[in-house]
């Protein structure tokens, strides 16, 4: 979302959809389309939102060896995609406002994680695509 408020024109002609992850601990299975307002020319631009929690949970679930539907990847990934794969774990954790503890995704320490987010945004956008389901069953 930051680098379509840079240079927002240029994404809109290029067709690319933007995407916004945030945590809700409510609805984590939400997922929907919107447009955007970019730049000063009142350009709009199309995006989805989704539920890290929910997406995160999910992309888990599809990992497992005995999911169906499976997620797969090639058996020669780097072992840098490996160790990003496995970057964040779930944890208690605290929440601020409501003093409850939760299940959360949390970095465990400063590891890179951005393949997990990639395949994150990827699976919702074949979520929203409907070529997986949504929700808490896969």
């Amino acid at each position: 979302m930051c680098a379509a408020r840079v240079d927002g024109i240029a994404w809109i002609r290029t067709g690319w959809i933007l995407s916004h992850g945030w945590w809700s601990s409510g609805e984590k299975d939400r997922l929907e389309n919107r447009t955007a307002q970019v730049g000063s020319d009142s350009l709009k631009a199309p995006y989805f939102f989704y539920s890290n929690e929910g997406v995160k949970d999910k992309l888990a679930s599809l990992r497992q060896p005995e999911a169906t539907p499976a997620w797969e990847v090639p058996r020669d990934v780097s072992a840098d995609y490996k160790k990003q794969m496995i970057a964040e774990h779930k944890k208690d954790v605290v929440n601020a406002t409501t003093k409850q503890v939760q299940q959360r995704w949390v970095k465990i320490g400063g590891r890179p994680n951005h393949f997990w987010d990639c395949e994150c945004i990827a699976l919702a956008s074949a979520m929203l695509a409907g070529v997986l389901p949504t929700g808490e069953a896969a």
